[in-house]
């Protein structure tokens, strides 16, 4: 059974499917980055199958994301909300692996960790000093993945596991059990009858230079779904006045990595070993064209936007309008839970060991991010102006990554606090901030560096009766 850990007693509830006005709710009782992020769930274990994943998406796309104990291969389970195929089963949009050499993890790993960050929507996982990230961008709905080395040099491949959908073979959907109107697979008409066989049919894999692209496009002429659904409704005549969603509908996706990977093969791309970071995208598309080879046009444009979102200036702008976007969800609408015997005023943090960095020190903090300092030149997506030499432990007091932080601040122009936290990028990678800890939030994941020695800001008052 996977291990896991979740955050604070108390509860913080996301109501996305309807707005839930709260009579004298003040602006300093909204959700913080920081507040919000106590609510993360972390895994401290990999998963033997898609049973231990962990979701994230965009509310169009969505993607289960485990690490596979058997190969260490991170996994991406895809789904795309309107891929209903010609007998209206919802399909999934594809699999693809992640590979790294030396794997993610192994027989000897101890320092598992991977965290879905609700704040952002990403899902972030570290072992042996390798950082992932991934996650949905909130506005163009690919699938991002960032993979940083720790202290080895890796490999990485990206792989398309989906071959059981490019083998031409057609499967009986009855076999899923997700059948409609059915149950236990069975696909059932009004007057009581059952359908005998209910296709899945091939997707086309379409060649791409340094890319993995494929589509699905439903044929009416081996199913049609539609015109016996109206029919079963007594509506069989109702003819081109009734929007048809299901004839010539088609999605699909296109994988590309950054400059450093080039195509194995039509399947798979791969990048050298480096210690270098690096990443990839995974367009996605739909539409209801007239032609087949109109469809097959988008999906060659769908990879030049998606080498597009891979630039640093863009990845970075994109980065940026996805965290305001998960910022404003998280404002939108929420309820705050507490058990009786909570109290209002939050539990100040042990005291913080020693440093002799310059810098006072502040555990359980993090810096405000709209003071984050960011160069798309710098490693670390562009986050951090260096990579530590050791990772930084938080029960360490002298860990050399402080001191080489410290220097890093003080390098760059406007920097006059920085942090560092073990889960990201694997403790290597601190980032800088324009602002102190006068600005800074609770944070149980972050230790915060400052270059002033302000007292914490005052708790937020206490919600209204």
């Amino acid at each position: 059974m996977r291990s896991a850990t979740f955050g604070a007693p108390k509860m913080l509830v996301s109501v996305a499917a309807a707005v839930v006005a709260i009579a004298g709710l003040a602006t300093a009782d909204l959700p913080s980055t920081a507040a919000v992020d106590l609510y993360s769930v972390t895994y401290t274990s990999p998963s033997a199958t898609s049973l231990g994943a962990m979701p994230t998406g965009n509310g169009r796309v969505s993607v289960n994301v485990w690490v596979e104990t058997a190969t260490g291969d991170l996994m991406l389970l895809m789904g795309l909300a309107d891929a209903l195929d010609e007998n209206s089963n919802l399909l999934k949009l594809g699999v693809v692996r992640v590979q790294l050499d030396p794997p993610l993890v192994g027989a000897t790993t101890t320092d598992f960790n991977q965290t879905l960050v609700l704040s952002s929507g990403d899902v972030h996982i570290s072992a042996g000093g390798v950082a992932v990230r991934v996650w949905v961008d909130a506005e163009t709905s690919t699938v991002r993945v960032t993979v940083s080395p720790g202290a080895t040099a890796i490999g990485v491949r990206a792989v398309l596991d989906h071959a059981h959908r490019l083998d031409g073979n057609v499967v009986n959907a009855g076999a899923f059990g997700n059948g409609w109107g059915g149950s236990g697979g069975s696909f059932c008409y009004a007057n009581g009858t059952v359908a005998s066989f209910v296709g899945i049919y091939s997707d086309v894999l379409r060649p791409a230079p340094n890319a993995i692209a494929w589509y699905h496009r439903n044929n009416r002429a081996r199913a049609d779904f539609y015109t016996d659904a109206m029919a079963e409704q007594g509506l069989g005549g109702c003819g081109p006045t009734c929007w048809d969603p299901l004839t010539n509908r088609s999605w699909g996706a296109a994988l590309v990595g950054d400059a450093s990977f080039s195509a194995v093969n039509s399947t798979v791309l791969a990048s050298p070993t480096s210690f270098q970071p690096v990443a990839i995208a995974i367009a996605v598309t739909s539409a209801q064209s007239a032609t087949e080879s109109t469809f097959a046009d988008t999906i060659d444009k769908l990879v030049l936007s998606a080498r597009a979102e891979l630039t640093p200036s863009q990845s970075a702008k994109q980065r940026a309008a996805h965290e305001v976007w998960w910022q404003q969800f998280w404002n939108r609408s929420f309820v705050h839970v507490r058990t009786d015997d909570d109290s209002t005023t939050p539990t100040p943090p042990p005291p913080s060991p020693p440093q002799r960095s310059g810098f006072s020190r502040h555990d359980r903090y993090v810096g405000n991010q709209a003071a984050l300092q960011r160069n798309a030149s710098w490693p670390a997506n562009g986050e951090s102006p260096g990579r530590c030499t050791l990772p930084f432990k938080v029960d360490d007091p002298n860990n050399g990554c402080i001191a080489e932080a410290s220097r890093m601040c003080g390098s760059v122009h406007g920097c006059v606090a920085f942090g560092l936290a073990e889960s990201w990028h694997g403790g290597l990678y601190p980032q800088l901030y324009t602002a102190g800890f006068a600005s800074a939030a609770p944070n149980g994941a972050w230790t915060f560096f400052a270059n002033d020695s302000a007292v914490p800001p005052s708790p937020p008052p206490p919600p209204p009766p």
